[in-house]
């Protein structure tokens, strides 16, 4: 899986006010590949607290959001993102009731979950704060 297979796009305020800000992310590669990165190692859907989200800024503009396995760290899938969009949907999370939704959709397999934390990097792998999306009970 590369990341110029995917394609990302925001919806920091959809239609229904019920639904949370959304990052909808599209795959243009093989549906078995995709369907091997959206389960564990047992063959289930991976869940939300099974994956955690970061956002890496390459620079003001530009970033990669990156979804990996909790446990093991291995990348599910890597994006090239505007920092922008993201931004918005991390905005727009602190606004509601800080939940926000990922959707991966590719030929026949789609797959969402609603997470709380969206950390954000900057260049250098240093964690900006105030761009990240923590809930209060976490203690980084």
């Amino acid at each position: 899986m590369k990341r110029e297979q995917f394609s990302l796009n925001a919806d920091p305020a959809p239609t229904d006010s019920s639904q949370p800000p959304t990052i909808e992310i599209t795959y243009d590669g093989s549906s078995e590949t995709l369907l091997q990165r959206l389960s564990t190692p047992e063959g289930d859907r991976r869940r939300g607290e099974d994956v955690d989200v970061a956002f890496r800024l390459q620079d003001e503009q530009r970033g990669v959001l990156s979804i990996s396995d909790r446990l093991t760290g291995a990348f599910v899938c890597e994006v090239d993102a505007d920092a922008d969009r993201v931004t918005d949907v991390v905005s727009a999370a602190e606004d509601g009731d800080g939940r926000y939704r990922i959707e991966i959709t590719g030929a026949e397999e789609a797959w969402s979950v609603q997470k709380r934390t969206l950390l954000v990097y900057d260049g250098d792998g240093r964690l900006l704060r105030t761009c990240s999306l923590i809930p209060g009970s976490v203690e980084l």
